[in-house]
């Protein structure tokens, strides 16, 4: 009779408490609080490697599927929900209305301000391997600092430029110019919220400078994508499929130097690095493909990009059954691929649809006039002409990665007995927060997103037009 191992996952949930650290915990000789959070993580890690192993010899273990099933539906309506405000809540033109100023700044504060703040926190205490940082006290801290210079960047803003100037508002590049300045102010908070004996600690010092490091190359890779999509624009007819060609590279070199950059301030857990690092930099790269197929790509290079999308997540799953055929003893490796696999079905899977359910709810929305690349087509943005060939499009994408899932779903079942469903259960029960928190930054800051509020025309507008 087989034995149904029964695993206790609270220890592995971001919300648990097992083992927490105290910052101000007196030191003894051979332990200090940062060595103790390292091991905590270590164990996690251990831990996470024995079931894998159990899913790899297809052994029986408890898994509570329903409580799994609701956290997936949560991940799929929570980032709806949230963009919702920037869409259905009628806003102004503030360039024919412009002491309508402060309707922006209002949902940047109350819907994308706690969004910004969870993505660093959350992020940080992944990479670093630091349960600590998640403290409720923290996300107070750092959100209430965000308040403060959102209020007063806008207001001391359009008192200058359109009160005591008198020219017309917004200012240029004025939402850019403040999120970068939001940005640095929380990674400053961020320093100063770890207790001064850990950041007395020169290694803890190093960690925490090569997280700012890494999570300013995740962001960055946000104005990457607006480039190439440029691009595409620019080279539209002939040259196009030769800028698609190159879309796996760009993505797989993201994927590569995020996480090597992360990795360098872990401690304990270098798995937790790769699943978090490979989603993040999975989901933009998702948005993009929804954004590009569905606007900007002509036929051939949708086809292309679908054609890449699909033998990439063949390729990892052939390239797991031969190892796993050869009876490799590198476990850590296999792991790691399934890994992978699942996480690039899972984004591919959830992206699409996420994507195209809030671009009809902008586009039937009250604010569809005055959002770039759905209604509005000021400067560089090209406003929608036919919305059933977009969804098409985007819905094309969906359904080949239901059948890269599907596919995938068989030969793993069919050679190796890996139940891919099983790996999406682990990993949605402890990754599953911050896995939501990155979709849902993700959604509402990429730049070349359908789904920017009604200033997101503004960030790159031509200075002359303010002026005119």
């Amino acid at each position: 009779m087989d034995t149904i191992r029964v695993y206790n996952y609270n220890i592995d949930t971001p919300s648990a408490r097992f083992n927490q650290i105290k910052p101000w915990a007196e030191e003894d000789n051979t332990t200090t609080a940062i060595d103790l959070e390292n091991k905590k993580h270590l164990l996690k890690s251990e831990k996470r490697l024995q079931i894998f192993n159990d899913i790899f010899e297809n052994n029986r273990f408890e898994d509570d599927f329903k409580q799994t099933l609701l956290q997936g539906l949560g991940t799929s309506v929570i980032p709806i929900l949230l963009i919702c405000p920037f869409t259905l809540i009628p806003n102004h033109n503030v360039f024919e209305e412009p002491e309508y100023w402060f309707e922006f700044p209002i949902i940047i504060l109350i819907i994308y301000m706690p969004q910004v703040v969870a993505y660093i926190v959350m992020n940080c205490s992944y990479w670093m391997n630091i349960s600590y940082i998640q403290n409720s006290r923290h996300f107070l801290f750092i959100g209430l600092l965000g308040v403060f210079d959102v209020f007063i960047l806008y207001s001391v803003g359009f008192i200058v430029w359109t009160i005591i100037l008198e020219y017309q508002y917004p200012i240029p590049f004025n939402s850019a110019l403040n999120c970068y300045l939001t940005i640095i102010s929380f990674y400053i908070a961020l320093w100063f919220r770890f207790p001064i004996e850990w950041r007395k600690n020169k290694e803890f010092r190093s960690r925490l400078k090569w997280f700012i490091v890494a999570i300013t190359f995740n962001q960055i890779i946000t104005l990457q994508y607006s480039v190439i999509a440029r691009l595409l624009i620019v080279f539209k007819d002939r040259y196009q499929w030769i800028i698609a060609i190159f879309l796996p590279f760009i993505r797989e070199f993201n994927g590569w130097t995020n996480i090597k950059l992360a990795q360098r301030c872990c401690r304990g857990d270098k798995e937790s690095v790769f699943i978090t690092c490979t989603y993040s930099v999975s989901t933009r790269h998702s948005i993009f493909l929804a954004y590009v197929i569905g606007a900007r790509a002509t036929a051939k290079t949708s086809y292309l990009v679908l054609a890449e999308d699909f033998l990439i997540n063949v390729y990892i799953c052939i390239k797991l059954i031969w190892i796993r055929k050869r009876k490799s003893m590198d476990l850590r490796k296999q792991i790691e691929l399934v890994q992978e696999l699942l996480i690039n079905e899972l984004v591919e899977f959830l992206v699409p649809l996420e994507f195209v359910i809030c671009l009809m709810i902008a586009y039937y929305g009250p604010n569809v006039g005055i959002i770039g690349d759905v209604g509005n087509n000021y400067w560089q943005y090209i406003a929608i002409e036919d919305i059933n060939h977009t969804l098409t499009t985007i819905f094309t994408l969906f359904f080949i990665d239901i059948c890269s899932l599907l596919a995938c779903s068989f030969l793993l079942w069919r050679f190796c007995r890996i139940n891919l469903f099983r790996v999406y259960v682990i990993l949605q029960r402890e990754f599953g927060v911050v896995f939501l928190v990155n979709l849902v930054f993700v959604l509402t800051s990429v730049r070349y997103s359908l789904l920017k509020s009604v200033l997101s025309i503004i960030n790159n507008h031509r200075v002359n037009k303010i002026f005119s």
